[in-house]
């Protein structure tokens, strides 16, 4: 998990591009749109100093073992939906929502979560392969204003579990690091695999609703919410410690200075 590179921003337009990758959003993006996007996230992440962070396969540290394989699945490519109807939504609400738009309405996911044989596992050599991370959840939705966990990875991404081991890296990000009370995710109804990946994180489905955002009527426009308290996951072991990076099979790093500060204000 690291910041994103201009050379990010290719391969993240042929991701959203994929009419797999965005089959629980409205429509999938053109180039422009998917700059814009990734123009959102920094912008955010200069705000509030956390955010969705770029993805990439890593090996695993010296003296350090890797994770184990895959999980039973992943659900969205990591993230399915970092958008609502707009994919660069609306505002990214801290727990206290003081910034401007958000970085995406919702920063769902897309990986297909099921019990699939994994494919080959991903060469380490730094490949971008999505993002994970924390947006404000918009506003007329369950849980507006909180923060959300949310990823999208690439089709050849999937089933490796790398949503799952990112997205539980960010959880503890909100918990350890921003010291919110919960984190919520949401994404269509039928956007099965997504939800499968709430629930491994520990995620219970809080209720269901119409997306404001999407027409009455649109196939996507009925969503779930689901939440995870604080209290209900003691002592989270994602986190990473201040000065100290995230290293695992996905991501490089989450450095502290992305960490906000106990007297820092988290807007988006």
């Amino acid at each position: 998990m690291r910041r994103w590179r201009e050379d990010d921003r290719e391969p993240f337009a042929a991701m959203n591009a994929d009419p797999e990758v965005m089959r629980y959003f409205p429509a999938p993006l053109d180039r422009a749109a998917s700059d814009a996007l990734v123009d959102r996230i920094e912008d955010l992440f200069g705000r509030q100093g956390f955010g969705l962070w770029a993805l990439e396969v890593a090996g695993p540290e010296p003296g350090h073992a890797e994770l184990a394989g895959p999980d039973s699945g992943s659900t969205d490519p990591a993230g399915p939906e970092l958008a609502g109807p707009d994919p660069v939504g609306p505002e990214l609400a801290g727990p206290d929502p003081v910034g401007p738009d958000p970085v995406g309405p919702e920063p769902a996911s897309t990986e297909p979560a099921s019990t699939e044989l994994a494919g080959p596992e991903l060469a380490s050599t730094g490949e971008f392969i999505g993002f994970t991370g924390l947006n404000p959840m918009p506003p007329g939705v369950p849980g507006a204003g909180g923060l959300e966990v949310g990823w999208r990875l690439a089709r050849h991404a999937w089933h490796h579990g790398y949503a799952t081991e990112a997205a539980m890296a960010a959880a503890g990000v909100a918990f350890e690091g921003a010291g919110v009370a919960e984190i919520w995710s949401m994404t269509a109804v039928a956007n099965v695999p997504s939800q499968a990946v709430m629930r491994r994180l520990g995620m219970t489905l809080h209720t269901r609703f119409d997306h404001p955002a999407i027409e009455a009527g649109h196939p996507l426009r009925p969503h779930v919410a689901y939440r995870l308290a604080r209290s209900s996951q003691p002592g989270w072991r994602s986190a990473p410690r201040h000065g100290s990076p995230h290293r695992s099979r996905v991501g490089t790093s989450v450095p502290s200075r992305h960490i906000p500060s106990e007297n820092q204000e988290i807007s988006r």
